[in-house]
């Protein structure tokens, strides 16, 4: 064997050995899922993970969805559970890790309203969005952060919808006239607030909007 091809092939194994070891240093991808323990229903999610060392993801749903990505974006239109299954990729999909995981989804449901100012009228009258209208009675007097005015709602009934919505609270004159107190509108797409407040502490008047999810 010449020395010409002595050198040939030197190089060749140490080409296929350079490969061999890169490959085997490359790392195994770590699977992660850190999501809320309820998803809400109706609204479009985001969904990200904590997943380390992985060149690409792959979601599973157990509706039959599948999607990959760095994070995958779902809209769960009614309430139940969900199962997701992660995969995360590396050494172009030599090596995978994957992480199950139950999820439920609900809807946000409005529990109660708190009502803070002192308020010279016998009811009052809260407006959500267009839709929905709820009536305060024994309304007159000072009520403060400490001991506010509180109006619970039936559980598990009234839908917040994932959309613009104005909030508005009313003083009902002895006439029957509604007098606007404190408005605001929020987009419950993204206002994830709870409570949600209505009004600043600079206004006369505020309203604290608490919800919860429907337990599954």
């Amino acid at each position: 064997m010449t020395m010409m091809r002595k050198n040939s092939l030197n190089k060749v194994w140490i080409a296929v050995l350079t490969v061999l070891v890169l490959s085997s240093c490359e790392k195994k991808p770590t699977a992660c899922l850190e999501l809320p323990e309820t998803l809400e229903a109706g609204t479009l999610l985001t969904l990200s993970s904590c997943s380390e060392d992985y060149e690409f993801l792959t979601w599973e749903f157990s509706d039959g969805i599948g999607i990959e990505g760095e994070i995958a974006q779902r809209r769960f239109e009614d309430e139940g559970s969900v199962v997701i299954r992660l995969t995360a990729y590396s050494d172009g999909a030599y090596k995978s890790d994957q992480v199950e995981q139950a999820y439920k989804i609900s809807f946000r449901y409005i529990d109660r309203f708190e009502i803070i100012g002192n308020i010279p009228y016998d009811s009052l009258q809260i407006d959500f969005g267009n839709v929905l209208s709820f009536p305060v009675p024994d309304a007159n007097g000072r009520f403060t952060e400490e001991e506010p005015l509180v109006r619970s709602l039936s559980p598990y009934t009234w839908v917040i919808e994932a959309e613009r919505t104005s909030i508005t609270l009313y003083g009902i004159n002895f006439l029957g006239t509604r007098i606007p107190l404190v408005s605001d509108k929020f987009n419950f797409n993204v206002v994830k607030d709870n409570p949600t407040v209505i009004g600043t502490e600079e206004d006369d008047f505020m309203v604290k909007l608490f919800w919860s999810y429907r337990p599954i």
